[in-house]
């Protein structure tokens, strides 16, 4: 008998697949947001702007940034060092570029540093390529600013209403952040608020649930309803869930059904200790 080891390194293919994971275009820059959002400084506040034509996606931050180690460790699949954060498999980045785009440019520059850092994928080039490498260029910085800029170019899907449609999807889906001024969020320039329902006077309730048994003994979940004054035909009430301040589900029917006399029940259920699939569309 004899035994032999074999290099089972991904084909070079891998990336680009892994954009067809059914994202669609909010979901996948709000993976990005995720990122800003794990890379916030304590007592500042986050700024993120995100600007959108039928050219190119971009979102900025002011965050901590990443200097040369780190964004090559970004860039490499599954791999994470995060911990109780957004981001936490290695996959959102790669992920939602190659979703949006054929083309992405990452531009950082770490704190107390004065130095900038940049790479670029080309699906084109990349499947070109023989092997898992990178290039990474590296710039004197005239001062010591921190950001991170993503462009995404090349788009593989656009239409003149994404950037309202992101701007309401942001609005839900990092409300927690918003509403206690953790993060500002910019798209095309309009400041993303957080969504208000216009509820039945006296009907917004809040409530927290003791996890007593099982392996989520200690743990909480809470949030609140409420009743909306006009109910919707199309589907919009139930709850949103959240973990960690992220929004997971919307509208999500949990155990009320789907009829029109439950149609004016809104409210939020936050799990913030339940896990998530890797691209977070659901617990």
């Amino acid at each position: 008998m004899s035994v032999t080891n074999h290099d089972i390194t991904p084909d070079i293919s891998l990336m680009p697949k892994i954009g067809k994971s059914g994202y669609s275009s909010p979901q996948a820059i709000a993976e990005l947001v995720d990122n800003s959002i794990d890379a916030r400084l304590d007592g500042t506040l986050l700024e993120i702007n995100i600007k959108i034509d039928k050219s190119a996606i971009s979102i900025a931050d002011n965050g901590t940034g990443m200097n040369e180690k780190f964004l090559v460790k970004a860039l490499t699949l599954a791999h994470s060092e995060k911990k109780n954060s957004l981001g936490e498999f290695g996959f959102g980045l790669k992920t939602a570029c190659t979703s949006l785009g054929g083309r992405f440019d990452i531009i950082t520059s770490p704190t107390n540093k004065t130095k900038q850092f940049s790479t670029t994928y080309d699906e084109e080039q990349w499947l070109k390529g023989k092997n898992w490498q990178i290039s990474v260029k590296t710039e004197n910085e005239a001062d010591s600013s921190h950001f991170t800029i993503v462009k995404i170019s090349k788009l593989k899907r656009y239409w003149p209403q994404l950037p309202s449609v992101l701007k309401n999807d942001i609005e839900k889906r990092f409300a927690p952040f918003i509403a206690k001024r953790e993060i500002s969020v910019k798209v095309n320039g309009k400041i993303c608020k957080p969504g208000k329902y216009d509820l039945i006077e006296k009907t917004y309730k809040k409530f927290i649930i003791n996890v007593e048994k099982g392996k989520a003994k200690g743990e909480k979940i809470h949030g609140w309803y409420g009743l909306l004054k006009e109910g919707s035909n199309k589907g919009l009430y139930g709850f949103h869930t959240y973990r960690r301040g992220r929004m997971i589900t919307t509208y999500d029917k949990i155990a009320i059904g789907e009829h029109p006399t439950i149609s004016r029940i809104i409210g939020e259920i936050h799990l913030d200790f339940i896990p998530v699939t890797h691209n977070k569309k659901e617990f």
